[in-house]
């Protein structure tokens, strides 16, 4: 779906540092494929979110999944970044996303790498409280 015209998308994306000038903050905005990562399961079964970044439609949804993650396998093996960056995609400007209304909040979003980076309004530390 495109991003509507009216009011931005907000979702939440993982990231690894929230100095946003780092290459591997930078790097986080383009898709698994454009990295030359193969296809999740599902992308498997839809070829098109192969080109996407994955996000989250609330930060309490990226820090809970974090959570999650920590909880099973302990904080130090949590491969998701530390971060959590708040993207705010504005109609126009070209973006995508499909909602896969998972209850964890997971969606798949599409754009110009470089446009996703300044789309980011703020970033947070993954243990900050949440906040929407």
């Amino acid at each position: 779906m495109e991003v509507d015209e009216g009011f931005p998308l907000v979702v939440y994306e993982f990231v690894p540092t929230s100095d946003r000038s780092a290459a591997e903050f930078v790097d986080e905005f383009r898709s698994d494929k454009a990295r030359g990562k193969g296809p999740s399961p599902r992308e498997e079964r839809f070829p098109d979110l192969h080109d996407s970044i994955s996000a989250f439609r609330t930060f309490e949804d990226a820090h809970r999944r974090w959570k999650q993650i920590a909880d099973r396998f302990g904080a130090d093996k949590v491969r998701l970044g530390p971060y959590v960056a708040r993207i705010e995609l504005e109609p126009g400007q070209g973006f995508k996303y499909e909602d896969s209304e998972d209850p964890t909040g997971h969606l798949y979003v599409q754009g110009d790498p470089v446009k996703l980076v300044e789309a980011v309004a703020d970033v947070a530390h993954v243990a900050s409280v949440p906040r929407d």
